[in-house]
């Protein structure tokens, strides 16, 4: 045998050959592959499922604190549809200004009397455009559980200064009704309405009382 022989005699030995030529170097890349893998993942390690570090990995990043908003009480708010605030305008309470528009509403749906002031005076006024005839607008005040009644009565042939109402012991005080522009002021008798009783405005104009009314609270 020459010495130039190589080790490779038969071809079985050159398949080997062949066969480790090509499978030693994948499994070289895998197992680099694999360690430097362990090397940038600490969560490989031997504790990194532990209690603690799971712990560590899921902790919140920040907080967030909820806190009561204070709200300002009904009595420091200001609103068109309270009727003691629309009365703040005047400094005597024994005062009532009271308006209402062509809209068919009136400013406020609340009045307050002071059941200390033997006498009240109600000022009304139209602050719309329309003739009293057309648009006109007034104000009633009767005890809740008599409207049904007192609107059933409302006639057109009674005229504008009865408010299209005849006189009815129902009707604890009323307005002529007033056209846009206009303004009328009444005295009420104070004595007429219960503290704590549940009284009714409204206007008689035919047709307006079903959306125009509110509340008269005495205090």
């Amino acid at each position: 045998m020459s010495d130039t022989e190589g080790p490779i005699k038969t071809p079985k030995q050159l398949l080997y050959a062949v066969l480790a030529a090509f499978l030693v170097p994948i499994v070289i890349i895998v197992l680099l592959t694999q360690y430097v893998g362990n090397l940038k993942n600490p969560s490989n390690a031997s504790d990194a499922y532990t209690e603690e570090k799971v712990l560590e990995r899921i902790a919140p990043i920040g907080s967030i604190r909820t806190e009561p908003v204070k709200v300002a009480a009904a009595a420091d708010q200001v609103s068109l549809s309270d009727g003691a605030d629309v009365q703040k305008a005047n400094a005597d309470p024994c005062i009532i200004d009271i308006s209402a528009a062509d809209n068919m509403m009136f400013n406020t749906n609340t009045i307050r009397f002071d059941s200390t002031c033997g006498e009240t005076t109600l000022n009304f006024k139209h602050t719309g455009k329309l003739p009293a005839n057309a648009g006109g607008h007034n104000v009633v005040i009767v005890e809740s559980q008599n409207f049904d009644s007192v609107v059933s009565k409302i006639d057109m042939k009674l005229g504008e200064d009865s408010g299209y109402l005849p006189n009815d012991p129902q009707v604890l005080a009323k307005t002529g009704i007033i056209g846009g522009g206009q303004q009328i002021t009444i005295k009420i008798n104070t004595s007429k309405f219960k503290k704590g009783g549940d009284y009714t405005f409204l206007c008689s104009f035919p047709g307006h009382y079903s959306i125009m009314k509110g509340k008269v609270l005495i205090s």
